[in-house]
Parts: C-alpha cells; structure tokens; sequence
C-alpha cells in the first residue's frame, strides 16, 4: 500500500494550495483527528468536534474538564516538534523524554518532576509481553532511534514509521504512557515527510490485538496494514479539501 500513499502523497504536494486558511486548517486538524485517537484510547468519550472547540478557547459544558489541559498541552508539544522540525532535527530520546515531561507534568512531594521513564519492569497482559528492565531502556531506545534513522528508510517511510512505533511499544519506555509517546514519535516521522496526520483507524480491542500479534509472533504486517490504511485515508481527505481549496 505504500506506493498507493506515495502516489496520493505527491498529488496531494503537487496541488500546494496557497490558501492561508487552508494551510491553518491542516495543521489543526492535525490535532483534532489525532487526539481523537488519543483520547478515545485512554478511555475518554470525545468527539473531534469537541476537540477542535477547546483548542480553540471554548469551554464546553459536556466535555470532561481533565482533557483540557491534556489537550492544551499537546498542543503545545505539536507547535515544540515543528520548530524542531525546521532546525530540520533528527528524533532523540531527549526529545521524547522532554515532551513526555510536558504531557504529564507529575511532580514528587517536593515539587519535584518525576522520572518520565518506568522505574520497574512488569508484564503487559492485553499484549502478552514483557518489555526489557527498565535499566536497559535509555539503550534499547538510541539503538532503536539508530536504527530507524530516516537515511536507512528513503525509499518506503511507512516501514520507517511502523519499526519506530512498535519498537517503542515494545521497550515500554514510559510504562502505560508508552502508546501515548509511541503515538507522539509518530507524528514526529509523518510531519517530517510533509504528511498530514490521522487518526488510527482501529479501537481499543482491535489495537491490542494488533500489538499482541508483534509481540508474541513477531508479525508486524497486520499493525503496519492499519497504520497505512489511516494514513492512506487521512492524505485522501486532505487532499480532497486541497482541490476545493485550489478552486476558490
């Protein structure tokens, strides 16, 4: 299926709407179909709708009151990748660590931020697994970085993206946080191919499914399927709104 996005990818940056409020639109919607993935898979009823209204400054009266912050702050995080991304900057663990910090800003009795990075290692029973110890996480995560430098993907960067994703998932690096900021390096890797970013198209019971199938066969086909079906879906759309754009 890649080559179907690649194909779709390049239409899509042939059109290049000049519409600034296109282009404000794509960037914002960034952020309403990603963290309705998000939220959804934290267990939290959300509609993009209500996502885009608190981004946006409203307060709503049937929406959670703990996802504003959370949703303010991923905000902010996205805005933080992007300046990074035009120091044109590869992806580290300093990074990661960082946004995870800022994401979820739990201190200690002094006032104290705790460590982002799990401090024990335990198993993960939706995905049958059991991550590396925890002390070998800060070198499982470079060798990991390493190994999916973009450099090594150039010619099929959804490989790229799925390898850093499930690898994350797999060294657990932030405990149950760890989807979270697998989903945070993500869009890291999509913005930096100039794609839009989408919302998986997978539930919860589906996506463990999925994560298990990894862990336990080491078959990452049927994770990488969805990955590229939501990125294939979310790059048609876009597009789509390009050539509306494009005729006004």
């Amino acid at each position: 299926m890649f080559e179907m996005i690649d194909k779709k990818a390049s239409e899509l940056k042939a059109l290049n709407p000049s519409n600034p409020e296109f282009k404000k639109w794509v960037d914002q919607s960034n952020l309403w179909y990603w963290l309705y993935f998000d939220l959804t898979m934290q267990d939290i009823k959300v509609t993009k709708r209500q996502v885009a209204d608190i981004l946006a400054g409203q307060l709503l009266e049937d929406a959670p009151m703990e996802i504003y912050g959370y949703i303010h702050r991923f905000a902010a995080v996205y805005r933080d990748m992007k300046n990074y991304l035009l120091m044109k900057s590869n992806l580290t663990v300093e990074m990661l660590d960082g946004w995870c910090a800022d994401l979820f800003p739990e201190t200690d009795e002094e006032g104290n931020q705790r460590p982002v990075r799990r401090t024990s290692t335990s198993a993960i029973y939706e995905w049958g697994h059991i991550p590396p110890h925890f002390r070998e996480i800060k070198e499982r995560m470079v060798s990991l970085l390493r190994s999916c430098d973009r450099q090594r993907f150039l010619g099929n960067y959804t490989d790229r993206m799925t390898q850093l994703y499930a690898g994350i998932l797999y060294i657990y690096p932030y405990g149950d946080k760890s989807p979270i900021m697998a989903g945070v390096a993500l869009i890291y890797c999509l913005l930096e191919e100039g794609l839009p970013v989408p919302s998986l198209s997978v539930g919860e019971q589906e996506y463990n499914k999925l994560v298990a199938e990894y862990m336990e066969h080491g078959n990452l086909e049927p994770l990488k399927n969805m990955l590229e079906r939501s990125i294939y879906n979310r790059i048609e759309a876009v597009y789509q709104a390009a050539l509306a754009a494009s005729e006004e």
